[in-house]
Formats: structure tokens, C-alpha cells, sequence
């Protein structure tokens, strides 16, 4: 081939940008070479115009004048009036909500409490993070009374209406705020607590940091209503029958730390014992008990205390239990009784009595009539009769009036 390659006018510029001697261009030379022209071999100017013309084909896509026509295509298409015009559109949209939704205060951003509502409450950032404290005006080691009031301290000086306003009582209840100076607050439930409630007082706040930002920083104070201090439950239970002989007393109060249980327990007849603590339990353990007997045990009020409180209970605690009678009942259990306790039967006519029988196989008894003196002992028998309780049922089958 004797016809040369006419070289581009910018060839100059790109064989000085260009390395001649790159080694892809040497391999797609030959290669060129190896398909195209087998059998007569290039000439060197055709060879040299051949590598430039590759170099500048090459480099083309990334000049800058092609650059900039990318540019301009792009914003071409970007002020289309189908994109620019819905872009702007969303854009004044976002701006006005945020406008609306936050009010920009003239040296800080707002900034929205964790409780759902901004606070005008601004602190200094010197105390910031121990500005405020709280504490009931009523309390004791079982909670606040329910008649408390809370006493707010600032460390920084606080407008009135601005704490007020950033001020909530959870569950929401009602409140008054009283100043007392221009750091101490008093905070006034308008209604009692409820008892044994858990109530929140909280303080949205914020302040501004060293950036300039606004950032919020809240209070968040928890205050138990305590309960009554009362029995909750008893071991035996109040008028139980055939409690074991080796049971344990044991009595379940509404609060722990009780004292001076040892002086204030007592148990009819007199028993020894010894006492344990379980948390909120006493237990009394018997040396023992007598089968079949009736026991009576009372907790004074006026001597059981509360360790740091004065609460105590509203009444004596009484309970009575009748014990198993196995200890009192010889061979296997049997039992004969009247169905009624009271019968009127005419002179002239033989009686005839119901009978309750248990484990009894004899069909005919011998039956003794005694007579009372006078109305007056029958009376008299019948009221000490009924002293027994009706839920005692062994000392009630088992008792016997004496003539």
C-alpha cells in the first residue's frame, strides 16, 4: 500500500498528551497488520499514521469539548418544562409545610420534645442536664401519700407560665402551680392520688449548645402512692377446721419491714414458738398444737409498726381455726348426731328424732332423757352451747351440756 493516511490536524497535540509506546495499541497494530496485509509488510509512515489515528479516536470521548457539550445536554433537559416545573412545585411544597410546622425562633432551630410538643422552655446549657428536681411534700418508706404536693426546684430562673405550660402529671391529672420564688415551685394535684398508683411528673425543656442548635433535654420524675398497710391473706384461713397439727401460722401483710411483729402476734390458748420473716410474710412456728382444739390469734394494730412510716393497721387482725381431732378420737372415725338441736314433740306421742350416722352399723340405741331444773339453766346451757362457732365442727359434735 503506497498511499499515506492523512493525518488529523490534532494529531500534534495528542501524541504529546499520548504515549506512542502503549502497549494496547502495539498489540491491536499488529494484529491489524497480521489480518490486512499477510503477505507485503506496512510501511513505517503508514504504521505512524495508523497509531495516531487510533490515539485520537481513542481519547476523544473524554476532551474536554465533549465534556462540555454533556453539560449543556443535561441542563438542557433538566429545565424541560415536563421535569422543572413538578421539581420546583415539591420543592415550595416542602418549604411551606416546614414553615408552618416549626416555628423558627431568631437564633436557634426548634426542636420538638419526646412528649409530642415543642418546648418554649429554654435553659441555660450551664445546668442542662441537672436544672430541675423533684420531691413530694408527703412521703415515707412505703410511697407518697395520696394528698401530696411536689415541689419543683430550677436552677435557672423560670418564667411561671412557661414551667406551667411545660408541665404534665401522668396519668393525667389536673394541678395548680403555686411560685414560692423565683427557683421553687409547688405543684398541686387538684383531686388525691389513687392508691398504689405509679405518677409521672415531667418537664420538657431545651437549650442551646455551643453550635448553636437547639436541643432538648427532658425531666422525667416517678412517685408510688402507697397503699393502705393492711393484711392481705392468712395461713390457716379465718375460721378453718382440721388444720394439721403441724402447720405453721403464716401472715401475708401489703407492705415489707414490718417490726416489732414478735410483741404484737398473740394466739389463745398460749402456744411457743418461734418466728421467721419472708419479705411481706410472718410465719409463726408452733412447738404445738393441740388436736381438736380451737386457737385464736391477733395482731394488735397499735403494736405492729412500719420501719420509717407511721402507718399501721386500721384494726386488730383476728383469726380462728380448729385443729385436726385424730388426737382426740380413739380407733376409727365414727359419728352419731342429732339432725336438729331443737325438737318439740307432744307428750302423748313417742318421738321420733333424726339422726345423722357415719361408720355406724347398729340400728337400735339406748336413749337417755334428762330434764333440766329450771327454764333458766336450759337457757343458761344454750348460750354457753352456742359459743361454739358453727364452723368448729368437732367441738360441736362433741359437746356435752352438764346437768
Amino acid at each position: 500500500m503506497t498511499e499515506e493516511l492523512k493525518q488529523p490536524a490534532e494529531v500534534k497535540d495528542e501524541k504529546e498528551r499520548n504515549n506512542p509506546a502503549d502497549e494496547a495499541l502495539l498489540k491491536a497494530e499488529d494484529k491489524i497488520k497480521s489480518l490486512v496485509f499477510k503477505d507485503e509488510p506496512a510501511t513505517e509512515t503508514f504504521r505512524d499514521n495508523l497509531k495516531n489515528r487510533i490515539l485520537v479516536w481513542r481519547h476523544r470521548r473524554f476532551s474536554m469539548s465533549e465534556l462540555l457539550n454533556k453539560v449543556v445536554k443535561g441542563l438542557v433537559l433538566m429545565f424541560n418544562p415536563k421535569i422543572f416545573v413538578p421539581a420546583v412545585a415539591l420543592f415550595l411544597i416542602i418549604a411551606v409545610g416546614l414553615s408552618l410546622t416549626a416555628p423558627w425562633l431568631p437564633q436557634h432551630l426548634a426542636v420538638k420534645s419526646q412528649w409530642g410538643k415543642f418546648s418554649d422552655l429554654i435553659i441555660s446549657p450551664a445546668y442542662a442536664q441537672d436544672n430541675f428536681t423533684a420531691e413530694a411534700t408527703v412521703s415515707d418508706s412505703l410511697g407518697v401519700g395520696a394528698d401530696t404536693a411536689f415541689i419543683v426546684k430550677s436552677k435557672d430562673v423560670i418564667n411561671e407560665q412557661t414551667l406551667h405550660d411545660s408541665i404534665a402529671l401522668e396519668p393525667a391529672t389536673d394541678f395548680t402551680l403555686e411560685k414560692v420564688d423565683d427557683h421553687t415551685y409547688k405543684v398541686i394535684p387538684k383531686q388525691p392520688l389513687e392508691g398504689k398508683k405509679v405518677y409521672n411528673l415531667k418537664i420538657t425543656s431545651a437549650y442551646v449548645d455551643q453550635s448553636g442548635a437547639t436541643a432538648e433535654r427532658d425531666y422525667s420524675w416517678a412517685f408510688q402512692v402507697k397503699d393502705i398497710f393492711k393484711v392481705l391473706s392468712s395461713i390457716p384461713g379465718n375460721q378453718a377446721n382440721g388444720v394439721p397439727l403441724d402447720a405453721g401460722i403464716e401472715i401475708t401483710f401489703s407492705h415489707e419491714n414490718f417490726t416489732n411483729y414478735e410483741k404484737a402476734f398473740k394466739i389463745e390458748p398460749a402456744v411457743e414458738g418461734s418466728f421467721e420473716i419472708h419479705k411481706r410474710t410472718l410465719v409463726f412456728l408452733p412447738k404445738k398444737l393441740e388436736a381438736g382444739t380451737i386457737y385464736k390469734v391477733t395482731i394488735d394494730k397499735d403494736v405492729l409498726q412500719v420501719s420509717g412510716s407511721d402507718s399501721k393497721l386500721a384494726e386488730n387482725y383476728v383469726i380462728q381455726f380448729e385443729t385436726d381431732p385424730a388426737g382426740k378420737k380413739r380407733g376409727e372415725y365414727s359419728e352419731f348426731s342429732f339432725q336438729s338441736n331443737f325438737n318439740e314433740i307432744y307428750t302423748d306421742r313417742e318421738p321420733a328424732l333424726a339422726v345423722n350416722l357415719y361408720n355406724i352399723k347398729q340400728e337400735v340405741f339406748t336413749v337417755d332423757v334428762y330434764a333440766f331444773s329450771s327454764a333458766d339453766d336450759f337457757i343458761a346451757a344454750l348460750e354457753k352451747a352456742q359459743k361454739i362457732p358453727y364452723w368448729a365442727q368437732f367441738n360441736r359434735v362433741t359437746y356435752n351440756t352438764d346437768i
